[in-house]
């Protein structure tokens, strides 16, 4: 974020093309932050919950290492998809609906 305003953001399932693909490493975190160039962050959202309860015990020493103390919040993964949607629409408001696995937001 500059300014209150979202810069950049990524989902790896995106990326890759394939479903429930993550960070599953600490080397995946690192080579993947190398290639996109990040070095410094104000904050960390991690787009799953669920990936966040599993994997809190690597993922936060990992993230502190790489940004020092910044806030870290875990999402419902639905919830950022529809943030992702709406931050690279057009518009200042729109609604968003998503639906996955039977679940709907």
């Amino acid at each position: 974020m500059d300014d209150g305003d979202v810069t950049s953001f990524l989902e790896c399932e995106r990326v890759l093309r394939a479903k429930n693909v993550g960070l599953g490493s600490i080397e995946a975190l690192t080579r993947t932050l190398d290639v996109l160039g990040v070095g410094a962050v104000d904050a960390v959202g991690v787009a799953d919950r669920t990936f966040w309860r599993q994997h809190r015990g690597w993922l936060l020493p990992a993230l502190k290492r790489c940004f020092g103390d910044v806030p870290v919040n875990a999402w419902h993964h639905h919830d950022c998809h529809a943030f992702a949607a709406l931050t690279a629409s057009p518009f200042s408001r729109a609604t968003c609906v998503c639906h996955g696995g039977g679940e709907y937001l």
